[in-house]
């Protein structure tokens, strides 16, 4: 129990109520979400009914906190933790246990390590944490839904609600020693409150122009966003002596910002940034317009539907998401997508089981007398949902499969990489420094370097067998996500000059030309574009970046070196292990047209860059990979762990057809 004087002054301290009009925003914010992860065309933006939540919490929760500490001078933080276990955790522990058993009943054997992790960060709520750190690793992006990883919103708030209480109490401490222990008016808390919060502001609007993946999801770019909900229920009682007319035109404003955000934006648009301002100062204005109010000044607000919806927004939330992550795997065909009428139609099945657990879970443990009067109880029963996500994600864990080649494969197809991503031989997104780790026969004077991006990097569990046991040095010079030519290329995030791939490129070209190797063998994959096209406009892209290949391959030829141009193996439009693992009695069902899938690889750009260049011998194993189609896996093989990248194990296997190709070029 903490305590403190009283925070305010008497009359400042504001009536609470019931506020039907926030239960209707929130039955607007949870609807938003649910159209939008159901894949509707028009509404790409309805993720800022995430945004609309975290202002509500934060007015809430704040304005909870202070009414306490007006009322007793103090603020029991055990009893306050208690109430919200009682309120979020038992229907988590329901839908974590259902997920779980979903994932192995549904869901194939390449989920599960994924969602184990998930499940654990969920019920431990970093689960935004885990997903800001998979953002930014290469090995991670384009990984497919975990049926948990909506609760990264709900990692946030929890975090907030953790630290948030801690966090008023030292404000008012510091304010009521400042002010000589006199009563502390909420214009000095409201200032507290603003220089926390200014600072979240200022990481959202750096973090998301530099890593925008990352912004999306860790908690200091976010905080500002709760931060506005509590800085509104600080002012609150300024603001009951509204006109009618000034809150009819603040309701109606803001409720048209959040559509309009919803409407507009879409996931080009960098978020949250500036852009989180637009649906979180409309979520502040509808609040802002029904304090002190006796009917929401959007009677829209009040209906019996949006009340019902706003009451289970909360199980909506938890089981609207693993509903269509197991739609999509069990009806998505190989390709693992459900079309936008197929995800309605889940979103809204999934307003069944929210109901019951509304019904059955949530109101009964929320309102329990027997809990409400014990907080030991309250937090043995929130220990115990706790409990029950970890033992859920542990069932996931240890459910690998024990038998059978191709599923203890898939099992561990995402670690299935070359060595240079764990021998720190990768340079990340923003270092330029051209890192290189050696292989085979350090001593050898006859020396092989291996240049490229992630594509060219696949290549070197095969270079390095050939290297030890025919005794030449291989040298790695390999940046994901960078293509290794004369070129500026766009960041995939921003759109801006990656600057940091054309300093690797020119280090690495420094390197090779100071230190010449006997052979580059070098590739790359067809996904760049040049900065400044349209991201989508692969075909105005390609003349320049061949002819930035073909300059950085002339380049090398200059100083004696041999360059070999690996053809980039065939692109396919799915994840590959997951279909292999939904079909492993049909493995054809994953096999793909040749001709199209090596037309969205990078043979077309390296083809016009050979054109170009007199210099550069291309290695072509097509005939290897492919016939009239390319398939995925053999009975014994995983050919690709993902969509575009050769599978490691699948890799060593073509070191002799590799082996035939290079030894002309190595010829004395």
């Amino acid at each position: 129990m903490t305590s403190l004087a009283p925070a305010v002054t008497a009359p400042e301290v504001a009536r609470t109520r019931h506020r039907p009009d926030i239960q209707g925003l929130r039955a607007l914010a949870v609807l938003l979400v649910l159209v939008y992860h159901a894949g509707v065309p028009w509404l790409r933006g309805g993720y800022v009914g995430v945004d609309v939540f975290f202002v509500v919490s934060g007015f809430l929760i704040t304005g909870l906190i202070l009414r306490e500490i007006d009322r007793t001078g103090r603020l029991r933080l055990g009893a306050f933790y208690a109430r919200r276990m009682r309120r979020l955790l038992p229907a988590t522990a329901v839908v974590f246990a259902t997920v779980a058993a979903l994932t192995l009943l549904v869901l194939p054997v390449t989920r599960w390590n994924t969602t184990a992790q998930d499940l654990l960060a969920s019920s431990l709520y970093v689960e935004n944490w885990l997903l800001a750190r998979r953002s930014v690793d290469y090995l991670s992006q384009g990984a497919a839904a975990s049926p948990v990883q909506h609760f990264w919103s709900l990692g946030v708030e929890e975090q907030f609600y953790v630290v948030w209480p801690l966090t008023l109490v030292a404000l008012l401490a510091v304010l009521h020693v400042l002010r000589r222990h006199r009563p502390v008016s909420r214009r000095a808390i409201a200032v507290g409150i603003l220089v926390i919060i200014v600072p979240s502001v200022l990481a959202s609007v750096v973090l998301t122009d530099r890593s925008p993946a990352r912004a999306y999801f860790v908690t200091p770019t976010r905080l500002w966003e709760l931060g506005v909900g509590a800085l509104l229920a600080v002012v609150a009682a300024r603001l009951t002596g509204l006109s009618a007319r000034v809150r009819v035109a603040l309701a109606a404003s803001g409720l048209i910002g959040i559509v309009l955000a919803a409407v507009v934006m879409d996931e080009h648009t960098p978020f949250p940034g500036y852009a989180a301002a637009l649906p979180t100062l409309a979520t502040a204005a509808v609040i802002a317009a029904g304090i002190g109010a006796t009917r929401a000044a959007v009677p829209a607000l009040e209906l019996p539907g949006a009340q019902w919806v706003g009451g289970l927004s909360y199980s909506l939330y938890l089981w609207h998401w693993p509903l269509l992550v197991v739609a999509a795997a069990w009806f998505g065909g190989r390709q693992g997508q459900l079309g936008w009428p197929a995800g309605l139609a889940v979103v809204a099945f999934s307003f069944v089981p929210a109901w019951l657990t509304f019904r059955l879970v949530e109101q009964p443990l929320h309102h329990s007398p027997a809990l409400a009067r014990s907080t030991t109880r309250s937090l043995a029963v929130g220990a115990l949902c706790v409990t029950i996500g970890i033992a859920s994600a542990m069932a996931v864990d240890r459910a690998a499969p024990r038998s059978g080649t191709l599923e203890a494969q898939l099992w561990t197809i995402a670690d299935d990489i070359p060595d240079t991503y764990g021998d720190g031989c990768q340079p990340t997104s923003s270092d330029a420094r051209p890192l290189s780790c050696t292989y085979g026969d350090a001593d050898s004077s006859t020396v092989v370097a291996l240049v490229g991006d992630s594509h060219a990097a696949q290549w070197e569990p095969a270079l390095r067998l050939l290297a030890e046991r025919d005794g030449w040095q291989l040298r790695t010079y390999v940046k994901s996500a960078c293509l290794y030519a004369d070129v500026d290329v766009a960041d995939n995030s921003t759109g801006r000059p990656d600057a940091a791939c054309s300093r690797w490129v020119d280090a690495v070209t420094q390197r090779l030309v100071a230190d010449p190797p006997d052979l580059v063998v070098t590739s790359q994959t067809g996904a760049y574009r040049v900065a400044g096209r349209v991201q989508d406009d692969r075909d105005a892209s390609l003349p320049a970046l061949a002819a930035g290949l073909s300059s950085t391959w002339d380049t090398l030829s200059t100083a004696d070196t041999t360059v070999a141009v690996l053809v980039d193996n065939p692109l396919f439009e799915f994840d590959v292990p997951d279909c292999v693992a939904r079909h492993l009695d049909d493995l054809a069902v994953c096999s793909v047209d040749t001709g199209t899938a090596l037309a969205r690889s990078g043979q077309p750009i390296q083809a016009a860059a050979l054109d170009h260049s007199a210099a550069a011998v291309p290695i072509d194993l097509t005939d290897v990979l492919c016939d009239d189609t390319c398939p995925a896996a053999t009975s014994t093989t995983v050919h690709m762990r993902d969509a575009g990248h050769l599978a490691t194990t699948y890799v060593r296997s073509l070191a002799p057809e590799l082996q035939a190709r290079l030894e002309p070029l190595l010829a004395p």
